[in-house]
């Protein structure tokens, strides 16, 4: 059946220096390096959405527009900017 060969043709993709590990160390080091790339990724938007609600505040007074509906609007267009950007390209 097609749904099978499917199965059969996919390899997992590992690193090459991950390949000569055991199956153990392999997991330990896999789980290791997700926590770190979370951690670090919660520091960006820690360091980040700050300044971004201070910005949308400010666009709001400086407009007269009350920020609450500045947010619902600019907010996803700001977050979802490289996806918008690259569609358009």
């Amino acid at each position: 059946m097609e749904g099978e060969e499917d199965d059969e043709e996919e390899e997992e993709e590992i690193p090459d220096e991950w390949k000569e590990l055991d199956p153990e160390s392999r997991a330990r080091v896999i789980i290791y390096t997700s926590c770190k790339q979370m951690f670090l990724g919660t520091c960006v938007v820690l360091i980040f959405s700050d300044p971004m609600v201070d910005i949308l505040n400010q666009v709001g007074n400086v407009t007269g527009i009350n920020p609450f509906y500045i947010s619902f609007v600019l907010a996803p267009v700001a977050s979802n900017a490289p996806e918008i950007l690259a569609s358009i390209n």
